[in-house]
């Protein structure tokens, strides 16, 4: 039903367009700026609960895992790749996952092997490496972490079994990830206490980098390690061998939704503002996708993962409440740098409903930036009566936006003025799209459509 509500809105916003909107740039030509990353949504998959580690294999696909419950309500594992030149998502059912009740974290070395942050079905609770499709403990001493016997590495609490939602304790430390490494050796992350690297094949605890670190905050390049600094102010680089911090930069709004990343360019990241990047040896955060033009900003949807695609541009898995979305960001050279045209709407109060029909409509016109203004401010102190007054003032004056949500509004008033537009050809193209009479016309008055 909200897929259903937020493709009609994105219907009625193009009734916007058609009714005409303000020009933000004029025509492009040569005085218009040109040049933007846009957005294209690459697969949906519906009935997830969690995402895990995307990132590119040796061939340049991005590789992702996703977490649902089976029809038998077990624990079901899919690993998905997206074709090289593009296609159906090739998603693939993981049968290993027999003998676990629940997965954290999963992590992909480049020889394929692959280390899970897990919790089994008989207590066996802790780190496994993935082998010719069986799992196999990783014994960690340093921790105490006896997983044959079922000791040492417990279960603090369980969400959820089924999607995987665990929280594990070992030495008094929370293990939040994993991450593989080359040459056997892989890296835990201890929740808000920092990173440990380990050699797998014996546990033998080989570094230690002091760092805030969250499941999606931390990333390896080669010999270079990326997290956030212990403080939580300002992304840190250290040498994974050494262990001394070669660089760091100060990123207001860090958080545990900020996703981190390395490539050859430098550093990365992204959070519902947008994504940005700091070029290997500057200091300054360039904002390469505005989030408020994208999906990113959509209050129903979390950034999940980010990588790059190795060609300057980047892959994004959003989560939502069911579903989560493979989107590719690219930049084209053709389209304006910013919007040529601005719609606004106006609004009584906010809507996730509307933002997240917006940004279902930006992805589709790149060209047009949605101008969403919440009218009525709680800690301004002003009173729904007074916007509606100060509203009804602008409107009269022929003055005012695009679109207007209607709750609260006395629409038969608007009509009666005439503040409102015939809207009655085009909402019977929507009725051609699939859209039921009940809503169109909702507000037909005298056989014509107002809203």
């Amino acid at each position: 039903m909200k897929r259903i509500i937020c493709a009609a809105l994105s219907g009625i916003l193009v009734l916007g367009l058609l009714a005409g909107c303000s020009e933000a740039g004029g025509e492009a030509g040569e005085s218009t700026p040109m040049g933007r990353y846009i957005e294209e949504q690459t697969a949906v998959l519906e009935g997830i609960s969690r995402v895990l580690d995307l990132h590119l294999d040796s061939d340049g696909r991005p590789v992702f895992y996703v977490l649902g419950e089976g029809t038998d309500g077990a624990l079901r594992l899919e690993r998905c790749v997206l074709p090289a030149g593009g296609g159906d998502l090739e998603r693939t059912e993981q049968t290993w996952t027999g003998g676990l009740a629940g997965i954290r974290d999963i992590s992909e070395a480049s020889d394929g092997t692959a280390y899970v942050l897990a919790s089994g079905a008989e207590g066996q609770n802790g780190i496994y490496r993935l082998r010719g499709g069986a799992l196999e403990p990783v014994e960690l001493p340093e921790l105490g972490q006896d997983q044959a016997a079922g000791e040492g590495l417990a279960v603090q609490h369980a969400e959820s079994e089924v999607t995987g939602t665990v929280a594990f304790c070992a030495g008094g430390r929370f293990l939040s990830g994993v991450r593989a490494l080359d040459e056997g050796e892989l890296l835990v992350i201890f929740g808000g206490e920092g990173i440990s690297r380990y050699r797998s094949t014996d546990g033998h605890l080989l570094m230690e980098y002091p760092t805030q670190s969250y499941n999606s905050g931390a990333a390896v390049l080669g010999d270079t390690l990326l997290a956030v600094s212990a403080d939580g102010k300002e992304t840190v680089l250290y040498d994974l061998k050494t262990g001394r911090q070669t660089g760091g930069s100060i990123y207001d709004g860090l958080s545990f939704l900020t996703a981190l990343g390395l490539d050859d360019e430098g550093v990365y990241l992204g959070d519902a503002t947008g994504i940005y990047r700091q070029t290997a040896g500057g200091t300054i955060w360039e904002k390469l996708v505005d989030g408020e033009l994208t999906s990113l900003s959509m209050p129903t949807l979390s950034l999940s993962g980010l990588t790059s695609d190795g060609e300057g541009g980047f892959y994004a898995l959003l989560q939502g409440e069911d579903d989560v979305r493979l989107l590719h960001y690219s930049y084209d050279p053709d389209t304006p740098t910013l919007p040529d045209t601005e719609l606004v709407i106006f609004g009584l109060r906010d809507s996730d409903t509307i933002r997240q029909a917006i940004g279902e409509f930006q992805r589709s016109n790149p060209t047009v930036r949605v101008n969403f203004q919440v009218l009525l401010d709680e800690e301004l102190g002003a009173t729904a009566e007074d916007v509606i007054r100060t509203l009804n003032t602008e409107l009269m004056a022929g003055k005012g936006p695009d679109l207007l949500l209607l709750d609260g509004l006395n629409v038969d008033s608007y009509i009666e003025k005439g503040v409102l537009a015939d809207m009655t050809e085009q909402t019977r193209r929507l009725e051609e799209d699939g859209l039921m009479p009940n809503l169109t016309n909702a507000y037909c008055r005298d056989g014509r459509v107002y809203g």
